[in-house]
């Protein structure tokens, strides 16, 4: 889906056509990382020039909506087991640029990491149990480089996990 700029949803035993979800893209941005939400009601995805987090139901009803906010970039995300909440790297309303959570019915996002600088950028895993989240910060883009975990519900600050050297390469 790397270039895709539709998202299209069917049954898989055939019985409905496929339907849009949300409007197609313009040039030049482009959608990628579907993820179906864990009661396969929802798809979330990343879609732009520079990709928000999105969210549209998967038969193709009701309105695309951001989760991240209008023009607020997203990069990497995850979901909850459960499906009502989504982590992703990027940007929020008031928030700048880090790792958020946002649920999914609606409602702002939270800070889960110290705030980054602009063009900082990670990854983000949720773990099997939904509990804690695991992210990267890029050794080229922060001094703060290397793997964090931190407890979803943000009860307890991000806990460095392992040191990443300024040549990004670990011996």
């Amino acid at each position: 889906l790397g270039l895709a700029r539709q998202l299209w949803s069917a049954p898989i035993d055939g019985s409905q056509p496929a339907v849009p979800l949300g409007p197609s893209l313009s040039l030049p941005g482009s959608l990628y990382s579907p993820r179906v939400t864990g009661d396969s009601t929802h798809v979330v995805y990343l879609a732009g020039l520079l990709p928000e987090l999105l969210l549209t139901a998967i038969d193709g009803s009701g309105s695309v909506v951001s989760l991240s906010g209008a023009g607020n970039q997203a990069v990497a995300f995850d979901l909850t087991p459960d499906g009502t909440t989504a982590v992703y790297w990027g940007d929020a309303p008031g928030l700048g640029r880090g790792v958020l959570r946002v649920p999914l019915g609606g409602g702002p996002s939270v800070r889960l990491s110290p705030e980054f600088e602009a063009d900082a950028y990670g990854e983000v895993q949720l773990a099997p149990d939904g509990a804690r989240v695991l992210y990267t910060v890029d050794a080229n883009s922060s001094a703060l480089a290397g793997p964090y975990v931190v407890p979803l519900d943000g009860s307890q600050p991000a806990r460095l996990v392992a040191r990443i050297p300024a040549t990004g390469e670990l011996s």
